[in-house]
């Protein structure tokens, strides 16, 4: 793909409808933060309460974190240095020669949790050039780069439904905090 190459863009949603509704189809990844959710509830309820609020406190720090430095960080290499895209390419886990096997699972995760106008690989695609006429079809992979970021955005889910998660359970601390 060139750097002015157009593609149609497959539809996506929003991290909370994505995870949660029941009708949407889930990924490992979305597993495991279900997982990490509900091992957040139970610690919420089993917890004494000094231990609870010493615990939510530095695992909300830790949450906080990641998002503010952790993404900032990664998001400021990407945009100075396509560091996110390299990472991929040097490693290959796009690469279906060099590792298959990690390909295959990525390709898995994005094709079972994207819809229907979504193709991991090659698509019908409306080339948009005065040399062809506009109904004229081809096949398109899609950018290296698209899917990547539909790979780092499955990593950017866990940190944002675990602040969102977090903020929640603070305001809940707050509002039930008893005064002398």
């Amino acid at each position: 793909m060139t750097a002015h190459s157009v593609f149609p863009v497959p539809t996506t949603h929003d991290v909370v409808t994505a995870l949660l509704h029941p009708s949407y189809p889930k990924s490992h990844i979305d597993i495991l933060n279900l997982g990490l959710l509900a091992l957040q509830l139970v610690l919420f309820y089993t917890l004494p309460p000094t231990p609870r609020r010493l615990f939510f406190f530095l695992y909300f720090a830790f949450w906080r974190a990641a998002y503010d430095a952790g993404l900032g960080y990664v998001l400021t290499k990407q945009s100075k240095r396509k560091w996110i895209v390299k990472t991929v390419k040097r490693f290959g886990w796009l690469d279906e020669k060099r590792r298959p096997e990690a390909r295959a699972w990525i390709r898995r995760q994005l094709v079972d949790k994207m819809g229907k106008d979504y193709s991991f690989d090659v698509r019908p695609f409306t080339r948009m050039a005065d040399s062809l006429p506009p109904s004229t079809s081809r096949l398109q992979e899609l950018p290296l780069e698209y899917n990547t970021w539909l790979l780092f955005r499955q990593a950017v889910d866990i940190i944002l439904i675990k602040c969102l998660s977090l903020l929640v359970i603070s305001l809940h601390f707050l509002l039930t905090l008893r005064h002398p």
